[in-house]
């Protein structure tokens, strides 16, 4: 496993919730209410199993499991798991 591969999926994790937040600020534009709700009833279910719930196991799964897999030197390993780590405690942030 390179940094590729791990950079990989954790741009897929986290950019995969951003759809249902563009949809939501395209229909707060709108008249349409009940859809609107709707919209941001996906979005905070997507963001939560998303960014609160696959983020951290992946994090947690990366540093620990991933670890002697991984092609670069364990400083960075730490290191990566640190800012990610700050990454998914501003989620749980700007969730509350």
């Amino acid at each position: 496993m390179n940094i590729w591969e791990c950079a990989g999926t954790f741009a897929f994790v986290h950019d995969f919730s951003d759809g249902p937040v563009t949809i939501l600020k395209v229909l707060a534009e709108s008249n349409f209410k009940n859809t609107t709700v709707c919209a941001l009833i996906s979005m905070m279910v997507v963001w939560f199993y998303y960014r609160m719930l696959s983020l951290p196991q992946l994090i947690y799964e990366t540093i620990t499991l991933c670890r002697d897999s991984i092609d670069w030197p364990h400083h960075l390993t730490y290191t990566f798991g640190f800012l990610m780590s700050i990454l998914c405690m501003m989620h749980y942030y700007w969730f509350y």
